[in-house]
């Protein structure tokens, strides 16, 4: 009887272990949000766990490749719903408010080797006015093949400053 158990034990076990995926589509899962007023401006830091079959998440030392992309949402007074904020140009244009990144290769490199792990990716200004209290973000990486992760969304955050 212990014989079994213990063998029923191990399946378990076994099967409980998540193998590194071989997709060469990156995946992540939002994990943290802080932030914090620097000289008046707001800093912002977003921590996501991610997993990539081929390791070509990151881009080279040299690369100016945007990788992660960060659109912060507010809430909308008028209408109850998440919008997107736009800045206006001096001639009247609407441009929707995005925080685009390039995370470099760390070390030697992943390329052809699964990679998962956590990062956090700090950015700058993300809403027009200290008015706006109530955010949640998108965020989703592309690798250096073109292929788009799953987007994800942050928790609605109350900002206090």
């Amino acid at each position: 009887m212990r014989i079994v158990i213990l063998l029923i034990s191990f399946v378990v076990a076994i099967s409980c272990v998540k193998k590194p995926s071989k997709s060469p589509i990156p995946a992540i899962e939002f994990k943290d949000f802080t932030y914090k007023k620097v000289s008046g401006l707001d800093s912002g830091f977003v921590t996501f766990e991610y997993e990539d079959g081929d390791g070509d998440i990151f881009v080279g030392k040299f690369s100016s490749q945007i990788n992660v992309v960060i659109v912060t949402l507010r809430l909308d007074d008028k209408s109850g719903n998440f919008i997107q904020d736009t800045t206006v140009t001096p001639d009247g244009v609407k441009i929707p408010i995005v925080n685009a990144q390039s995370v470099k290769q760390p070390g030697d490199g992943y390329k052809g080797n699964a990679v998962k792990g956590t990062i956090t990716v700090p950015f700058g200004d993300f809403r027009v006015s200290d008015k706006v209290k109530v955010i949640k973000h998108q965020v989703y990486v592309v690798d250096e093949a073109g292929n788009k992760s799953n987007v994800v969304l942050s928790p609605v955050y109350n900002l206090t400053i």
